[in-house]
Formats: C-alpha cells, structure tokens, sequence
C-alpha cells in the first residue's frame, strides 16, 4: 500500500501560525473583544471573514444550512455568509465558557463558546481562536448547532400525549409511522 506523500496538515501549529503565545495571556479579554467583533459585523461577510484566519473551517449542523456540512477557508464560508447569515443569526450571546488550552508545546488556542437565534429555532456555538503573527487572535474554528426548534416544543410534560396505549396499540401506532409516507 502506497501512501500518499501529498498529504497536508490542517493543525494550526504556531510555527505554521508564525506565531507565539505570549506569557502574559487573558483568554477571558481576548475572547470577549474578538466575540464582540464577531457579533457586531456577522451582517457584513467581509468584515466577518477578516475575524477568521484564512484557513479557517466552519462546521455546520442545521443550525444555517439544514444540512451537516464542513466548509474550509474564506471563500466556501464567504458563501454560507452571503447566503446565510443576515438577517438569520441574531441575538448573539457569548457564553461564560472560556478556556485557553494548550495539548502541545507547538498547539494553542483559546475555546468559547455562544448562543444564537435563528428563525427556525435557538442555536449555540462553540469558537476556536490561534494566535496570529501580527499578534491577532483569530477563528481557526466555529461549529454552530441547532439545539431546538422554534414552535415544536418537545413532547414532554405537559406536550406530552395522555392517551392511555395498551401493548397492541402501541406496536400497532408504532407500524402506523414507520409506514406513513416519508417526508420528502
């Protein structure tokens, strides 16, 4: 078996970066300035796109796309941004998670995470921020989520059906839904 010698790393070392962490670091404060940015200027993709690094990827999952899907560098996420994000993600919200993590001597990044709000529902975030060589703290990765759809609550509590099944009515229920026509 050949293996392919063509092959890339997607790690943003810092020697990659051509960057250094500098000692004395306030993952809090870079978050929250980077996070402000991001959440006034998500309306306008190129402002957006200059708070990500260049290589950045954005892993959707129903949150702006009604699909799974993984975009990499600016110009697949310019068009989930064009395409997607105004008036869509609004009330933006960085949650109290923040960590700086360091797996490796030549690894660093600062997590995050947020909440938003879309039409179809209520989303969250999780954000990844590498340093840059001019100093910047810049997205590497944002994941978003759909976490809950607006208008279905879940059948739970007091959505919750009262009627009361026997064992054959429930199978027979059970066979009725796995046979009814599949939404397109």
């Amino acid at each position: 078996m050949k293996i392919s010698s063509s092959w890339i790393s997607r790690i943003p070392s810092l020697d990659k970066l051509g960057a250094v962490v500098p000692n004395e670091l306030d993952p809090i404060f870079i978050t929250q300035e980077w996070f402000s940015s991001f959440a006034e200027c998500i309306g306008n993709t190129e402002e957006t796109l200059q708070l990500l690094h260049p290589e950045a990827l954005w892993r959707d999952l129903l949150a702006l796309t009604w699909d799974m899907r993984t975009l990499e560098g600016w110009e697949k996420i310019r068009v989930l941004l064009n395409k997607r994000n105004s008036p869509q993600m609004r009330a933006l919200r960085q949650k109290e998670f923040v960590q700086f993590q360091r797996p490796y001597p030549d690894l660093a990044w600062i997590v995050g995470t947020f909440e938003f709000d879309v039409d179809s529902g209520h989303c969250s975030g999780v954000f990844r921020l590498v340093p840059t060589s001019s100093g910047e703290w810049k997205a590497f990765t944002i994941f978003t989520n759909l976490e809950t759809l607006r208008n279905f609550p879940p059948a739970i509590g007091p959505f919750r059906s009262r009627q009361v099944l026997s064992g054959l009515s429930w199978a027979e229920n059970l066979h009725l839904e796995r046979t009814r026509t599949k939404d397109p």
